[in-house]
């Protein structure tokens, strides 16, 4: 052949050669031949003419022989489900407009989902596209509802922009966090209930030097207008008038604000549906029991954080459907197991985040606290406060099988969720081993919730050696998120 022919055609044999190395790599059958391949390429190849006639095969790696569906679930793990993208603007270096840029199939399927676009946060940060990113990204919803978080760091004039864009779809709104602010608030005024017909969780912020109880009594009304509004977090001052009106649907509610007995005990009252509330600052006051009792049919989970004793609320409380209780320890324990007793409730979740006002003292009586009546339905227990899963607690834990079952604490444990462990040598192991359901069945532990701080701990060697070892069995040991252990217990 004429050495002007050779380098013409020498490139088109190198791609080829190149493109077979690839497809022995991308394609799993090329796998048991590639050795066998690799000792031929070190003999000289001659050109075969008739070789570069047939066309060549395309490449196609294995991802994309994946359905769509199984494609649309990889695309919505690339979303970190520990970050709050609520927190973030859109960006088109980031899930999910990074996606479209692969390949036209993978734009394809990443246009097609409108969850993928369903979620982000309201504030401009001054940039020349970030009107045309909010546009592009409320088009690809395609009417989904919108999870919509409208944050206070904005420029004024851009904030104003986008806010009026986002009102313009308040028909697909369906879990707001407003952080209220002059322009946001006369937005929220203006919203009616026919505006808003897929809005079901509400998060109020604001700072109460900005506004006044006239209002949170405007904000409040407006808000108990909307129907379908099912889930309400208050974290703001609480107005009078949510005393007097009238929340038909409402099946959450949470605030970090004080609120005395007789506050907590208005609220019950006035939430017929009320299924789970929140309590963030309890402030215990004295009360006529008699004149102030109330009972709640609906309520399935309570949760009280404060330092204060809740003993005063839970003597005036009836819950018949109660199944979930976060709490400090009570002074007076008694008041819990008459709550219990006189409800006909049966608890299967407890969550303790604090030892009441004298922590210390009682730190050591956790244990025996623990042993109460009412808790031997328990299924799920959290331990949510420093150190309380010391040696003596653990030990208590411990499944004793030359003990009778009577005398030992939740036989019916299945998950145990611990947010510090202060237990010494191998008692945390041998707790875990002891109530591990393959040595119990049917009941037993099936599941141990840790932070991820656990395992950077070089004197839990052998904790965690025995964690390894029991999860080969089948045990579920799952490494938590530190702000996930203040997710709701229900």
């Amino acid at each position: 052949m004429p050495s002007t022919s050779k380098r013409l055609l020498r490139p088109l044999i190198r791609r080829k050669r190149g493109i077979q190395l690839v497809q022995n790599v991308l394609s799993p059958r090329g796998y048991d031949s590639q050795c066998s391949s690799s000792t031929n390429n070190s003999k000289t190849i001659e050109l075969d003419a008739a070789s570069l006639d047939p066309p060549m095969t395309s490449i196609e790696a294995p991802i994309h022989c994946l359905p769509v569906e199984v494609l649309g679930l990889v695309f919505i793990y690339t979303l970190d489900p520990l970050c709050d993208r609520r927190h973030y603007p859109p960006e088109v270096i980031e899930p999910p407009i990074v996606l479209c840029g692969v390949c036209r199939r993978w734009r394809n399927v990443a246009i097609s989902m409108p969850m993928l676009w369903s979620v982000f946060n309201a504030y401009s940060r001054g940039k020349k596209d970030d009107m045309a990113l909010y546009r592009l990204w409320l088009e690809r919803t395609r009417g989904a509802p919108l999870v919509i978080n409208f944050d206070k760091y904005y420029h004024d004039r851009e904030f104003d922009a986008a806010l009026n864009l986002f009102c313009s779809h308040s028909s697909q709104w369906a879990d707001v966090t407003i952080i209220l602010q002059p322009l946001t608030y006369a937005k929220l005024l203006r919203l009616r209930p026919e505006d808003v017909p897929l809005l079901k969780r509400v998060h109020i912020l604001g700072e109460e030097l900005r506004f006044t109880k006239d209002d949170a009594n405007n904000i409040i009304s407006t808000l108990a207008q909307i129907p379908t509004l099912s889930n309400l977090t208050w974290s703001f001052h609480i107005p009078e008038n949510i005393f007097s009106l009238t929340w038909p649907n409402l099946r959450r509610f949470s605030t970090g604000m004080p609120l005395q007995t007789t506050e907590c005990l208005a609220l019950l009252s006035c939430f017929p549906q009320i299924e789970d509330i929140v309590f963030d600052t309890y402030v215990h006051c004295p009360i006529d029991v008699a004149s102030s009792a109330v009972t709640v049919e609906s309520l399935r989970s309570l949760s009280i954080r404060s330092l204060d004793d809740p003993a005063e609320l839970f003597n005036a409380l009836t819950l018949p459907s109660l199944n979930a209780l976060l709490l400090p320890r009570p002074e007076n324990c008694s008041s819990l197991e008459c709550l219990i007793n006189r409800s006909g409730c049966t608890l299967r979740h407890l969550a303790i985040c604090r030892m009441g006002v004298s922590g210390d003292h009682v730190l050591h009586e956790l244990a025996s606290f623990l042993e109460l009546e009412c808790f031997r339905s328990i299924y799920s227990l959290r331990l949510t406060f420093m150190q309380h899963l010391t040696d003596a607690v653990a030990e208590r834990l411990t499944w004793n099988t030359d003990s009778a079952d009577s005398t030992q604490l939740f036989p019916y444990l299945s998950m145990i969720n611990i947010e510090h462990c202060a237990t010494t040598g191998d008692v945390f192991s041998r707790m875990i081993s002891s109530r591990w359901t393959g040595h119990r069945h049917p009941h037993g532990l099936r599941c141990v919730e840790l932070p991820a701080s656990f395992w950077g701990w070089n004197r839990r060697k052998t904790d965690i050696a025995t964690l390894s070892c029991l999860r080969e069995q089948g045990l579920e040991v799952v490494r938590i998120s530190r702000v996930l252990f203040h997710q709701n217990i229900s």
